[in-house]
């Protein structure tokens, strides 16, 4: 996988899993998180993301990007992986923030108990007030199609690379 070198950018941990174990490849779930911030409440459709991080480190090599991803998976969900990581390449989101991504298989829920990080900000706008709120309000499993629409429309690109990569594993085998 080819990475460019440019300033900051977000990694993505993308979990799927088979609804039973005689699915298709299209066939299967995606786990996806939604953002707990009062900016998103009220919101479903488009507003949920795959756990995302900010890569800070000056090393672009795979295996730190994969250990970026499943630290935000980690910190998102409380959910630990130890399957391998299917790269999925990189997007450029509309406002031009890059975004890595990577495919991981797991068959658990995220524990149920787990506390994401706290994120601060100015609520309501422009008050003064700050205020802290959990980084991600929710986390569910969903089948692949209802994750294309529950996605922000910049992170469905990844659905679609890794339904064609299942699919391509599964012809093989």
């Amino acid at each position: 996988m080819t990475i460019s070198t440019r300033d900051a950018f977000g990694v993505a941990a993308i979990v799927w899993r088979r609804p039973h174990p005689d699915a298709a490849a299209s066939a299967f779930e995606l786990l996806i998180t939604h953002p707990g911030a009062p900016l998103f409440a009220g919101q479903d459709l488009g507003a949920w993301l795959f756990p995302t991080q900010e890569h800070t480190a000056t090393s672009t090599r795979e295996s730190d990007l994969v250990e970026t991803a499943l630290r935000a998976l980690d910190d998102a969900t409380g959910l630990l992986v130890e399957t391998v990581a299917l790269p999925l390449g990189e997007i450029i989101t509309a406002d031009g923030y890059r975004l890595i991504a990577f495919a991981f298989e797991a068959d658990s829920e995220p524990p149920r108990a787990h506390l994401p990080p706290q994120l601060r900000m100015e609520w309501p706008a422009h008050s003064g007030f700050e205020l802290a709120f959990p980084a991600v309000d929710a986390a569910a499993f969903v089948l692949s199609d209802e994750a294309g629409v529950r996605l922000h429309p910049s992170q469905r690109e990844f659905v679609t690379r890794l339904v064609q990569l299942l699919s391509s594993q599964e012809s093989v085998s």
